[in-house]
């Protein structure tokens, strides 16, 4: 697992240093790709481009992690849906429970932070949204029609709480004063699940029965994703967790075939893209996906970068115009991560 990237090196700072000196952009750094394995309770972590997994954190027993989200300090928390709880883990893969199993959550699936740091929570089995406040304080704030299957959770631009109805075969979106109304219904959706916006403002979801991605535009028309690129080996199988790079790339999580695909030159309309394998070791009935956050630099770091970058470019050129002068230093002194409706919340995975 690697670190955050230092602010020294964030993307701002590497796009000035960019025009300081060429070339220096392809030093760029790229996000985590963090993904829960409902299958063996364990969160793995992806490092694009490359797709190498490694094992953050291990849950042990079965508390079936769904929804993964990252708060503003790189911190990652996890739904467990037998558990009952939300896990919170630092970077450094320290734990701690952040909602107990006494709070009143009933098999939470989907995770997302408000502007505000307020974590929502969709509890599938009471058919609520529930609000948690930084410091912990749990309150309802949505209650959704019986039966309906709350699971995916993303928020809009505006502040609007979007979230999918895995049983009813519906997206419903909430306002910040809680009013809920119906955003998709219909022949698109069976069993809809993850769901996330691209960086134009379009909703994806992860259609698991169809094994397809359905996409919809702000005012609820929707098309399924046509994806060019992947081998038989690669289509979508049961369709997850969705999760968005900074690139606009769409990363899914099959839970059947045990894969990440990778989603690239998606069209603006939503309508076609091209597909890959990203990965397709260390996973276990993948679920959530969530991206760890980059931090900007400071602009004082950002001001002292650019003058280091000024200064190694000012000591080339001068190098370049008197012969004998080396730009080379002298080398420093050494210094001594309830088993009830399991079936229907993880179609595939078994009640032991």
């Amino acid at each position: 697992m690697r670190a955050l990237m230092h602010p020294l090196v964030g993307s701002a700072a590497v796009a000035a240093l960019s025009l300081l000196t060429p070339g220096l952009a392809a030093a760029t750094d790229f996000p985590d790709l963090y993904v829960a394995n409902a299958g063996n309770s364990t969160i793995e972590v992806y490092m694009p481009p490359s797709g190498a997994g490694t094992l953050f954190y291990n849950e042990g027993d079965t508390p079936l992690p769904y929804g993964l989200a990252f708060d503003a300090a790189g911190n990652v928390y996890v739904a467990n849906g037998i558990a009952d709880t939300i896990l919170k883990i630092t970077p450094s893969g320290v734990a701690t429970t952040f909602v107990p199993n006494t709070a009143g959550l009933s098999e939470p699936a989907g995770l997302a932070f408000d502007s505000a740091g307020n974590l929502y929570v969709a509890n599938y089995a009471n058919y609520t949204i529930d609000k948690v406040t930084p410091g912990g304080a749990v309150s309802t704030f949505a209650t959704l029609p019986p039966y309906s299957g709350p699971f995916g959770l993303a928020f809009d631009g505006s502040g609007n709480l979007y979230v999918t109805l895995s049983v009813s075969n519906a997206i419903d979106k909430i306002t910040p004063g809680g009013t809920i109304s119906t955003f998709a219904t219909g022949g698109l959706l069976d069993m809809p699940y993850g769901i996330a916006f691209n960086p134009a403002g379009m909703l994806f979801v992860a259609d698991y029965e169809n094994s397809a991605i359905v996409d919809y535009t702000s005012a609820g028309t929707g098309a399924t994703l046509s994806i060019s690129g992947l081998s038989d080996g690669d289509v979508l199988n049961a369709p997850a967790g969705l999760a968005f790079d900074g690139s606009g790339h769409l990363y899914v999580s099959n839970s059947n075939s045990n894969t990440i695909d990778e989603i690239t030159n998606i069209a603006a309309n939503g309508k076609s893209g091209t597909g890959q394998l990203f990965a397709n070791t260390g996973l276990n009935a993948p679920y959530g996906l969530a991206y760890r956050p980059v931090p900007e630099p400071s602009s004082i770091g950002l001001f002292a970068t650019a003058l280091l970058a000024l200064g190694a470019l000012g000591r080339r050129r001068f190098a370049r115009a008197v012969p004998g002068w080396s730009t080379r230093r002298r080398a420093a002194p050494s210094r001594p991560w309830k088993t009830r409706q399991t079936a229907l919340m993880v179609p595939g995975i078994g009640v032991a």
